[in-house]
Parts: structure tokens; C-alpha cells; sequence
């Protein structure tokens, strides 16, 4: 699979995960103290974590998506590590108003960061 497609469709999905999170956060809180009650998201979302993180960590990448894809492959396998940590973490950001707040706005930054590297800048690898 082409990177560039890759951190497209990443870039996609953070962006409308953000813009829910900015237009109804209530919704998104009630996202957070889900996420944080099931292992098994933990689980799930880790193990895309470690493969996205892996595939965008490659030499011929621009730095920021190399620093972008070692945070993913961290994150991950911290998620897949420490899941109750994980769990607890998330259970206080739901409940902390001002990251609930906040960190829609960070996930919109963050997305389009990826959009511009995936229609922009990313050269596809796969050839």
C-alpha cells in the first residue's frame, strides 16, 4: 500500500474525529469514558497504532512524518503494554473540561498537517 494513500485516509478520518469532537463535545467526552472502559479498543486501536507508526517511520520520508510514525509506533505499544494505565489516562482527560476542550482542536491541527503531507509533499514508496 502507498504511504501517500495511507497518511490521506489517516489524515481524513483524524480530521472528521476532530471536527466531531469541536462541533458536539459532549459526544466526544462520552467517546473518552468509552474508550477508556474497553480493553479491547485499547487493544484495537494499538495494534493500528504500530502498523500506521511503522509504515510512516521509513528513511525516504520527510522528517515530520518519520517523527509522526515513531510517535504512533511509541503510543502503540504503550497501548498494547500498559492498557489500564492507558484506561485511567483516558478516563481523566474525559473528565478534565478543558482537554476535552482542547484536544479536538489538537486532533484538527494534527489532521491537517497530514492531509497537506499526504496530497503535497509524500512521494509514494511503492514503486
Amino acid at each position: 500500500m502507498c504511504i501517500a494513500f495511507l497518511v490521506k485516509i489517516i489524515g481524513i478520518v483524524v480530521f472528521a474525529f476532530g471536527l466531531g469532537g469541536v462541533v458536539k463535545s459532549g459526544n466526544f467526552k462520552k467517546m473518552l469514558k468509552s474508550f477508556s472502559a474497553s480493553f479491547a479498543d485499547i487493544y484495537i486501536v494499538g495494534i493500528l497504532y504500530i502498523i500506521t507508526g511503522f509504515s510512516l517511520r521509513g528513511t525516504k520520508m520527510p522528517l515530520l512524518m518519520q517523527i509522526f510514525g515513531w510517535a504512533l509506533l511509541v503510543k502503540g505499544m504503550i497501548m498494547l503494554v500498559l492498557p489500564d494505565t492507558v484506561s485511567k489516562i483516558m478516563d481523566k482527560m474525559a473528565d478534565t473540561a478543558a482537554i476535552v476542550k482542547i484536544y479536538p482542536w489538537i486532533l484538527l491541527v494534527a489532521s491537517i498537517v497530514l492531509i497537506y503531507l499526504g496530497f503535497f509533499v509524500c512521494i509514494c514508496t511503492c514503486q
